[in-house]
């Protein structure tokens, strides 16, 4: 059940398109600062009715500050709500990273912005670090989950496995973890799962066999289906792919 305050369609886009603007540190950032305004400031939503949000977020494909933004809207104000808030929030960010992308590679360097980043970076780190401390007491609640996080983590740091499938595997032990005995589907039914496969080598086609554009967008069209827990798992997952196809260098990606 939602929060009882009224919030209007305006003030709903008026949020989260300031919020696009204004806001820096990736997606950890965001949702840390989204329950500072919309828990703590305006009260449009209740503590427990946030991480129930974030909980939901967190088990979709997808970066989950956008989530969160169309989730935030729709509950507020329905289906116009959801979509309303999710362009206020994606719109702004959408124009600024087609702007310097062309900037770049117009002129080939931008010095003066890269100063700025220089000094912004330690406090973006900062922001992250905290925002994931606290999301992590959180969502790490019981040994179960503890122990699929210091797996992830570990194969993670100390192998080259790709992070699409440490998610994967990671998902399918949580199934394992915390479905009941008696409501386990038959073996044969996690078969299914073989529908990942198709997918899987159409995704990784090299571009000798499709045009420039299409392979572009299957590639990040990969990485939203299988984009868990936070955007900023995406330069990982796709960091290896876009530098192995010679689209971008290893310095730019990372």
């Amino acid at each position: 059940m939602s929060s009882s305050k009224n919030v209007s369609l305006l003030e709903l886009f008026l949020y989260f398109f300031r919020l696009s603007w204004t806001a820096f540190g990736g997606p950890l950032a965001y949702i840390s600062m989204m329950e500072d305004d919309c828990v703590e400031k305006r009260g449009w939503l209740s503590k427990e009715e946030f991480t129930e949000m974030v909980g939901i977020t967190n088990m979709l494909p997808g970066p989950n500050s956008v989530e969160m933004a169309i989730h935030i809207g729709y509950v507020k104000r329905g289906l116009a709500g959801g979509i309303l808030s999710g362009f206020a929030f994606v719109t702004p960010s959408f124009i600024i990273i087609l702007f310097l992308s062309w900037l770049y590679f117009q002129y080939h360097t931008m010095p003066a912005v890269g100063d700025i980043f220089y000094g912004i970076n330690p406090v973006v780190v900062a922001i992250i670090l905290a925002t994931a401390y606290r999301l992590g007491r959180s969502s790490i609640v019981d040994w179960k989950l503890f122990f699929i996080f210091i797996a992830a983590f570990l194969i993670s740091y100390l192998t080259e496995v790709n992070e699409a499938i440490i998610l994967l595997v990671a998902g399918l032990t949580g199934i394992i973890l915390y479905t009941p005995k008696s409501v386990h589907a038959p073996v044969k039914d996690y078969k299914k799962l073989n529908l990942l496969i198709p997918s899987i080598v159409l995704f990784n086609l090299s571009t000798e066999y499709m045009p420039t554009l299409l392979f572009v967008f299957l590639e990040f069209l990969k990485a939203g289906c299988l984009l868990f827990g936070s955007g900023l798992v995406i330069i990982p997952l796709i960091g290896p792919d876009v530098i192995s196809f010679g689209w971008v260098s290893e310095k730019r990606v990372f």
